[in-house]
């Protein structure tokens, strides 16, 4: 298990595992309990200076129980707040 470090460059989310670029995250382990990893494509606009942009990465999801209901909380709200460790990820080559 290796400590998830995110990071936010243009609306676009980067995650590395023991400062390797995460390619898939399956499972995230976050205060001794593990979380399947659901991962979506996102797109978010920005604006820079008066020009729109959108930029499309994978954001990656833990679903949790509130008062019974299933929730989904995007890990890029998490990681820099709480320890969470990549359990089942792969790595980008090259």
């Amino acid at each position: 298990m290796k400590i998830l470090k995110y990071e936010n460059d243009w609306e676009y989310d980067k995650y590395t595992a023991g400062g390797e670029p995460v390619a898939q995250l399956k499972v995230v382990e976050i205060d001794e309990v593990q979380y399947p990893v659901i991962a979506k494509s996102v797109s978010v606009r920005y604006d820079d200076m008066g020009h729109v942009y959108t930029a499309t990465s994978t954001h990656y999801f833990v679903e949790i129980d509130v008062l019974g209901v299933k929730t989904r909380v995007d890990l890029n709200t998490i990681v820099p707040k709480r320890r969470v460790y990549a359990v089942e990820y792969s790595v980008k080559k090259g």
